[in-house]
């Protein structure tokens, strides 16, 4: 998993990029950004990064016939060895970006390019480089003081927690294509979208096992705790339990195999294949193949994250610490007609 605790921005680069097909042009910035307020460089650090916190999806640099004719990959290596070559690359970077800028529903926009000092993947720290365009502005209302008291004016600028396409990419593996992760607000089914992976960028998918395993955990852990249509908590705690077992005791996942001996129910399948086509959807997740190796590292991140909460109303909250079969099966749920409520009863041998 990346890490920014200890993210320093070292340099920004600020261009702006239109559509070829209608002839706007860019405009390129003379010297690179200084970003002294550290309440700013802040927000910058939430809106550049943020969106790459939970993400499992990474990709490489790739090009059909030799990675070195891959454009981005060339300039991004050249700041990586000299990273006093921020901004010529920047520009030339924001040159190829206009080329592949023609779909119709393309907007012109600002280009950001950011070098980064302590980026954390799986507590490797490194240094990384940000590539960014933004889209859409929003429109937003402020108080302003004026003689005698206020006012309120309208002024458009940038959600921070709305990135519209992004890159990061690690400086580490770099004969492979390096490790990168991407982001599109589009989502990976739009036409428009395309361009930014395909046709700028030009990455494809790392199907390393680790990865995978990470991808579908995440996966089942918002599916425990989102779509399982039970009528109490038991049964999700129950699935988690079974669903940690399985990989745990297993060095293959099976996708069928996952559904008949942890799911069971055919309700719950269901529930599951459709929850699992929304997630690869809305998180641009690449299906993964319907057998994989097992990682046994990535399951051991993935039980820590695994908990069991029971909220009650607003005024009791139950933690299940261990959801072995046979501690789950000490919780009773039931009604009482009398008082119009429901409840939970638990068995134990002795107190601690």
């Amino acid at each position: 998993m990346l890490d920014f605790s200890d993210i320093q921005i070292e340099d920004v680069v600020i261009h702006w990029v239109g559509n070829k097909g209608r002839d706007e042009g860019i405009f390129t910035s003379r010297s690179v950004t200084s970003v002294k307020e550290e309440d700013v460089k802040a927000l910058l650090a939430t809106y550049l990064l943020e969106p790459f916190a939970k993400t499992r999806v990474m990709s490489r640099f790739v090009h059909t016939s030799d990675l070195r004719f891959n454009e981005v990959y060339n300039y991004v290596s050249q700041i990586f060895s000299q990273p006093d070559t921020l901004l010529e690359q920047s520009i030339n970077l924001v040159r190829h970006l206009y080329e592949c800028s023609t779909h119709p529903r393309i907007k012109g926009g600002e280009f950001y390019m950011v070098y980064l000092k302590g980026v954390k993947l799986d507590g490797e720290i490194g240094s990384a480089i940000g590539i960014y365009r933004t889209e859409n502005k929003e429109t937003y209302l402020k108080v302003v003081e004026r003689e005698g008291g206020y006012g309120v004016e309208a002024d458009r600028g940038i959600n921070i927690h709305a990135l519209d396409k992004g890159c990061l990419v690690l400086d580490t593996e770099r004969e492979n294509g390096y490790r990168l992760f991407t982001v599109d607000a589009h989502g990976r089914a739009a036409n428009e979208a395309r361009y930014w992976r395909e046709d700028f960028l030009s990455v494809d998918f790392v199907p390393d096992e680790g990865t995978i395993t990470g991808q579908v955990l995440d996966m089942l852990t918002g599916f425990l705790k989102e779509g399982v249509p039970a009528q109490d908590a038991i049964k999700p705690a129950e699935l988690r339990a079974n669903t940690v077992q399985f990989f745990e005791q297993n060095d293959q996942f099976e996708t069928a195999r996952f559904e008949s001996e942890v799911l069971k129910e055919p309700e719950t399948i269901e529930s599951f294949r459709a929850y699992r086509g929304e997630y690869e959807s809305s998180t641009q997740m690449e299906a993964p193949p319907e057998a994989f190796t097992i990682s046994k590292e990535s399951v051991k991140a993935a039980k820590r994250r695994m908990r069991s909460v029971i909220k009650l109303d607003t005024s009791f909250t139950i933690y299940l610490r261990n959801l072995q079969s046979e501690v789950l099966e000490r919780i009773e749920r039931g009604e009482d007609a009398g008082k119009g409520l429901n409840y939970y009863k638990f068995y134990f041998k002795e107190e601690s």
